[in-house]
């Protein structure tokens, strides 16, 4: 495999990606734009002398009935994500991890706000890899100290 090129190709070649891994020291929350905070600050102050004749404005759908959609319903409406993009972001990321010699590599962790879909992303990284999934322990082995799940490693 070239160094140069990750192992993971995309339907499309051209488009961007919105994803990048970056190591955690070097993370930063990304501020809102002032063009963001501006139209928040504008939406607020108008709320203020909106009367409840702007109903017309309103959704279509309230949130409640939208909850009460069928998943399948809802899989139409929003497809799943690809997570293609995401795992390509990966690659690169890990890209000098993987060329190091074993002795010396880090075992790297993926760290992120929760259900942001980062199972799937490193199993979609590790399906780009021909990567063995193992399975995970369950809490009550984890609080036991119980190892034997090592057994079922490949």
């Amino acid at each position: 495999m070239n160094r140069e090129q990750p192992a993971l190709q995309s339907n499309d070649a051209t488009a961007e990606s919105n994803w990048e891994f970056v190591r955690l020291h070097e993370y930063r929350v990304p501020s809102v734009p002032a063009r963001s905070a501006a139209a928040k600050a504008w939406a607020s102050f108008k709320g203020v002398f909106r009367h409840a004749a702007d109903d017309a404005q309103a959704p279509i759908k309230k949130e409640a009935e939208l909850r009460a959609l069928p998943e399948v319903r809802l899989q139409h409406l929003v497809p799943p994500i690809d997570w293609t993009a995401a795992a390509q972001a990966l690659d690169v990321a890990l890209a000098d991890s993987r060329f190091s010699s074993a002795a010396t590599a880090a075992v790297p962790f993926v760290i992120g706000q929760p259900h942001c879909g980062h199972t799937r992303i490193v199993g979609r990284w590790g399906e780009g890899h021909d990567a063995v999934p193992i399975e995970a322990p369950t809490v009550e082995q984890i609080l036991a100290g119980d190892r034997r799940w090592f057994d079922a490693w490949p």
